[in-house]
């Protein structure tokens, strides 16, 4: 019996010992929690809203011409987040090359690198054979980035791509600023202007980063041209001013210091695969 008492005594302090020396790399809780929740609870409140890629953010800021900066847009372009889980996984709307729908899916188990997890992207779509792809949280005193890190087939890194947040949600049924149009609304017309037109009449008019206009005529809407993988509008800057959600009307646009011209498009080639510029049709001089 007292045999017994010992060995009772000693399977006590070894449990608890071991039950104290339980820590996570995420941090540690009285209550213990499955890995996938505590993965969750680290993440979720950086996986929200709207992300772009940041070379595009940076050069589009610049060149104010999204056909200028469009060879940025390169495989995954953009994240947009849903709202909820599903087990330990989470659902992400994207796209490829700016031109195709894309998703992929993060998997909540921690990754190669501090602060990241898995993701289901194939080798393929970076030409990466056997490869693999997480997606990391990077904060700063500023800033916070997502990384896609791709990986070779021997765990090496292949290539690190970085994500900026442009939108703090993503609407349901965005017709107009859908993911990264967002942000070429907001930095290229968003504000307002006072407007000019072919008959000289002024008008005050409002661009909106979501898409809506108000006070130019007809129009109630606008969008502007991200990806120029298509035909015809591949080879100048333009926008479109909807009237009705399917009724629209083609713009080219040129900045002129304060001042965006916009031009009826003409074709320019017999294939009618070219825009070039006709008739300017309004002139509009930004207020704020």
């Amino acid at each position: 019996m007292k045999h017994l008492t010992y060995i009772l005594l000693i399977t006590s302090i070894l449990t608890s010992c071991s039950n104290n020396g339980d820590n996570n790399s995420l941090g540690s809780s009285s209550e213990t929690k499955p890995d996938t929740e505590k993965l969750k609870e680290h993440f979720m409140s950086y996986f929200t809203g709207v992300w772009t890629l940041s070379d595009y953010v940076d050069d589009l800021t610049q060149t104010k011409s999204p056909f200028k900066s469009y060879d940025k847009l390169n495989v995954v372009t953009e994240i947009v987040f849903s709202e909820t889980t599903n087990n330990d996984t989470l659902f992400v709307a994207s796209g490829l090359n700016n031109h195709e729908g894309f998703s992929f899916n993060i998997i909540f188990s921690e990754g190669l690198t501090k602060n990241s997890l898995k993701t289901d992207i194939a080798d393929y779509y970076y030409n990466n054979k056997g490869g693999f792809c997480d997606i990391q949280v990077e904060t700063s005193s500023s800033d916070t980035t997502l990384n896609l890190y791709i990986y070779n087939s021997d765990k090496s890194l292949f290539k690190k791509v970085a994500f900026k947040k442009i939108r703090a949600n993503q609407p349901k049924d965005d017709y107009y600023a859908y993911g990264l149009t967002y942000f070429a609304n907001k930095i290229l017309f968003a504000g307002q202007y006072l407007v000019l037109d072919t008959n000289q009449t002024t008008s005050n008019v409002e661009f909106k980063a979501d898409g809506h206009i108000n006070g130019l005529e007809h129009y109630k809407n606008f969008s502007v041209t991200t990806d120029f993988g298509t035909l015809p509008e591949n080879n100048l800057d333009n926008i479109l001013l909807y009237k009705a959600e399917r009724d629209f009307d083609v713009y080219l646009y040129k900045f002129s210091g304060d001042s965006i011209n916009l031009y009826r498009p003409i074709f320019v080639d017999e294939e009618m695969i070219e825009y070039g510029y006709g008739k300017l049709v309004y002139k509009m001089v930004r207020q704020q």
